[in-house]
């Protein structure tokens, strides 16, 4: 017997697709928050106070008595409801609601990479968000999360637009984008995609009619603009060009094939013109933001040239940052020997030399480690830059955490945080978010909590105002520990999950791995032993495979966490995980169901 509780368009209670009748509006509400809010059990006054906030509990404790008695009837035999004096609690285990589903159905879009896979989530998700959420109710704690969702359901509708452009299914795409701009007339991912559309059906003059007309509609109807990016988008229309417009859309898998071509023909016709537009700081600064969108590209650009010249030693500059933001040691090992070896430009030679610094600090030679970092900071001091000098002092601040030395390790960052605070260079910032983070982990590792979470939350804010996730994936699932162990589960659970997500997502193995063992550790404070054992089993497995050792450092806070689990049996249905996704799915899973 299948119970389920509907929440997109008019409440419902459904067993076996039969609707269940209940009398008291009062009582639909109650299961709808307790569908809404699944998981540990809720006070009963907290539900009182948030269904029934202008009567005191002397009155809304006995209307919920009456809801509650109504709610068991009506779910009986399946009773997935369990109270006490002082709690309600609903057993998600017996009981099912589209709300689940789609949230179940973001969870998995954030994982897959396969394009056909992704766009049947899409499908789905926009079938099932269609609908408003609980139309017509217009209580305190719904209304966000009908905002939410209405946003969630025109995402899905770009995303499959974009799909069926890709496919030069223009019409559909026009369908799906004008169904999402009588949803949010004023989000400017469908506006974009509206003028990319219908500049390619055509009908660029129609097109910019209705966008003037909503550009007068949001300056007199909110007071507001469109960001200089759509108007500039717009203006490409009108121009009958489209430039490429950073943060409105990527281009499709077919549109980049082409435009690599045309870059590795420009590199050799026109390589200084190559060379400037690689240099440029919207290029870096789109390299820094997604890497792994950038390195496909800067590859086939180098496979497709050689030599020695001031055009490819730029590309290959770029090519090895790239793969050392996604820990990639080959590529920056290589690319950064051929840089120091021919290269003249003091900045890439110390570029290179922070890179393979890096790299060697990743797969634990921390000999060499430090060599290439004191190389580096000699060639900052040889060009007077303070931004080099800095971070290499902040290098050698991670070398001696991992190596146990924590307080060496917080002076050498606090000093270098100072320093890079006082400069102007838009990429000490980026450092200093780093460093915010660092600080964080080895207030982790000498468990001094209150500090670590004030790191990672400083970490946290200037890592969004400067659109550098990076710092994100390894620094959520440390952070969520922190939470966790403060006792903030919510936020524990939820920042663990975005992280290894992010990890995976992006690729970034070393990053996960770190994040999933700080996710075997809020696994233990929330008291799933058996899959936080497991967990670090499936980690350890995937350490050795990749030569992927832990420093000193890192093996005390593995040692700390099986400590919590208290060296529990591992889930042997977890155990058998073969792929890094099997893990992370079941993880996030497990924290948004518990």
């Amino acid at each position: 017997m299948q119970t389920r509780v509907q929440m997109f368009g008019d409440f419902r209670l459904l067993r076996d697709g039969h609707a269940v009748p209940l009398r008291l509006l009062s009582t639909k509400k109650l299961l709808a928050y307790l569908a809404w809010r699944p998981g540990p059990a809720h006070l009963r006054t907290d539900i009182a106070e948030v269904l029934w906030p202008d009567v005191d509990y002397a009155v809304s404790g006995n209307r919920l008595r009456t809801s509650l008695v109504e709610l068991r009837s009506a779910l009986d035999p399946a009773l997935p409801i369990e109270a006490s004096r002082s709690t309600i609690e609903l057993d998600t285990a017996d009981i099912d609601s589209d709300l689940r589903q789609a949230k179940q159905c973001l969870r998995r879009l954030r994982l897959l990479d396969d394009p056909d896979e992704e766009e049947r989530a899409w499908t789905e998700l926009r079938a099932l968000t269609a609908p408003i959420f609980l139309p017509g109710w217009n209580d305190s704690w719904i209304q966000p999360e009908r905002i939410e969702w209405r946003a969630q359901h025109t995402e899905s509708l770009v995303k499959l637009a974009a799909f069926a452009e890709n496919r030069g299914e223009m019409e559909i795409a026009l369908d799906l984008l004008n169904q999402a701009q009588r949803d949010s007339p004023f989000d400017e991912k469908v506006w974009s995609g509206l003028l990319r559309v219908e500049s390619r059906n055509g009908r660029q003059v129609a097109i910019l009619e209705r966008f003037s007309c909503a550009v007068e509609q949001i300056r007199t109807e909110q007071k507001g603009t469109f960001s200089q990016e759509l108007l500039a988008l717009a203006r490409s229309v009108r121009g009958g060009t489209l430039i490429p417009i950073q943060g409105i859309k990527p281009a499709a898998p077919a549109v980049t094939q082409v435009l690599t071509a045309a870059f590795a023909r420009m590199l050799a016709k026109a390589p200084d013109d190559a060379l400037a537009f690689l240099s440029t700081p919207s290029f870096r600064a789109e390299m820094l933001r997604a890497p792994q969108d950038v390195v496909a590209m800067l590859d086939q650009v180098m496979s497709e040239t050689e030599g020695v010249t001031p055009q490819r030693l730029g590309t290959a500059h770029n090519c090895m940052s790239a793969h050392a933001l996604l820990n990639h040691v080959d590529p920056v090992l290589g690319w950064g020997m051929f840089i120091l070896k021919h290269d003249n430009d003091s900045f890439r030679r110390r570029t290179a030399a922070n890179n393979i610094c890096f790299t060697h600090f990743h797969i634990r030679n921390w000999q060499a480690a430090e060599g290439y970092a004191r190389i580096a900071i000699a060639l900052a001091e040889e060009s007077n830059s303070e931004l080099g000098i800095y971070t290499g002092h902040s290098q050698l601040a991670s070398f001696a955490w991992h190596q146990g030395r924590y307080d060496e390790a917080i002076a050498g960052y606090v000093s270098a945080m100072q320093k890079l605070e006082s400069l102007a260079d838009p990429l000490a910032r980026n450092n200093v978010a780093v460093i915010y983070a660092n600080l964080g982990i080895v207030h982790t590792i000498i468990e001094d909590l209150s500090g670590a979470d004030k790191w990672f939350h400083k970490a946290r804010h200037l890592a969004e105002e400067l659109e550098y996730y990076a710092v994100h994936r390894m620094g959520n699932p440390i952070h969520g520990f922190v939470k966790a162990s403060l006792g903030n589960l919510e936020l524990a659970k939820e920042w663990t999950a975005a992280g290894i997500m992010m990890a995976h997502r992006d690729k970034d193995a070393r990053a996960l791995e770190i994040g999933l063992e700080y996710a075997a550790g809020t696994l233990s404070i929330i008291g799933r032993h058996a899959e936080a054992m497991a967990t670090l089993e499936v980690v350890n497995r995937r350490r050795i495979q990749r030569q992927h050792t832990r420093s000193v450092a890192e093996e005390k806070q593995v040692a700390r966490i099986q400590e919590l689990a208290g060296h529990a049996a591992p889930n042997g249905d977890w155990l058998r995980f073969t792929s890094n996704r099997e893990l992370v799915q079941a993880i996030t899973e497990l924290m948004a169901n518990e």
